[in-house]
């Protein structure tokens, strides 16, 4: 139910086309242009709708004005692999001429409350590094600094031929899921097992391992139906037969010269061998010959290894994101 205040409505966050819609308007005033696009309206709902059918969680509330939307909360657990699952992700967005009105204080208070009701422990979210504004509300809520994490972008027209390269010995085959998701029919029981190898040793503030899906059923939904992962350019390295390493990229939208590199993983009896370089090149290959031109990813500053790996594949950094942890206390939950 809708309640007012002054000229203010609030009311539930809905899960329909109108909403996503204003979550992508209200959200793109603070974006740097150098992120990756946003979804679709289309698309987040679909992703949405699908995810809470499987049983994730999203809630929030909406701020209106003479019927338009000036705030918005939203809170979930859908998509954001490997960091998903538990806890719950959250966003708050305030149009920037109805800041500072204390809207977004009565948007986190309200959300608190339903997470606790839902039994979650912590709320995650982000901020431009660049975007101060934001920073001393959500420490004055009770957010603590948790991690950095670095948006990352590679301009393949700007690449030299030695990053598509890549060599395969006799006893390797490189794959696509949609090949061996047409092939074997335990496709997803063999690649739960291959991430469930190296999800553990991932350097991680943000429960990396905890949010993997448990099971290969799990595991399959979220990358289909919540990540959309492009089945053509994500690899599985082979070797002798076994699953040693795998790579995933987004499908990009309609009309988009780019997506999203999700994972690269390799299993742990086979590391130092080359093989994360390898299997990225392949799908970098892929999507040049396919009209891409950027690709996106983000690193966590946990991760320096991968960090370091990325830049010295070209990656750049297009923006920095202090993340912030709340641990609900006894009294919120």
């Amino acid at each position: 139910m809708a309640a007012s205040s002054g000229n203010l409505v609030f009311r539930p966050l809905r899960l329909d086309l109108e909403d996503c819609r204003s979550f992508n308007d209200l959200m793109s005033f603070d974006r740097n242009d150098q992120d990756r696009a946003l979804k679709s309206p289309e698309k987040r709902l679909r992703t949405q709708l699908q995810a809470v059918e499987g049983g994730k969680v999203y809630y929030g509330e909406v701020v209106e004005t003479n019927s338009q939307v000036i705030g918005m909360s939203c809170l979930f657990n859908i998509g954001m692999f490997p960091d998903g699952g538990q806890p719950l992700v959250g966003w708050i967005m305030i149009h920037p001429d109805h800041r500072r009105r204390g809207l977004a204080r009565r948007l986190l208070q309200t959300g608190i409350v339903q997470a606790r009701k839902l039994g979650f422990d912590r709320i995650y979210t982000s901020l431009d590094f660049e975007k101060t504004f934001g920073t001393q509300f959500i420490q004055s809520a009770g957010f603590d600094e948790l991690d950095r994490q670095y948006i990352l972008k590679l301009d393949l027209s700007e690449c030299s031929e030695e990053l598509f390269q890549y060599d395969l010995a006799n006893d390797m085959q490189l794959l696509t899921i949609g090949e061996l998701q047409s092939k074997e029919s335990d496709w997803a029981e063999k690649l739960h097992a291959l991430c469930d190898s190296f999800m553990r040793d991932i350097p991680s503030r943000t429960g990396v391992a905890e949010g993997f899906p448990k099971t290969a059923e799990e595991l399959k939904a979220r990358l289909l139906d919540e990540i959309e992962i492009n089945l053509d350019s994500s690899y599985v390295l082979l070797v002798e037969g076994v699953w040693a390493a795998t790579a995933w990229m987004s499908t990009p939208e309609p009309g988009q010269d780019s997506c999203y590199h999700f994972m690269t993983g390799v299993h742990s009896d086979y590391r130092r061998r080359g093989f994360v370089k390898l299997i990225k090149r392949a799908g970098f290959d892929w999507c040049r010959t396919h009209g891409i031109r950027y690709i996106h990813t983000n690193q966590h500053d946990t991760n320096k290894p991968m960090l370091d790996l990325n830049m010295g594949l070209g990656f750049k950094i297009a923006s920095t994101h202090v993340m912030y942890c709340h641990v609900l206390d006894e009294k919120e939950r």
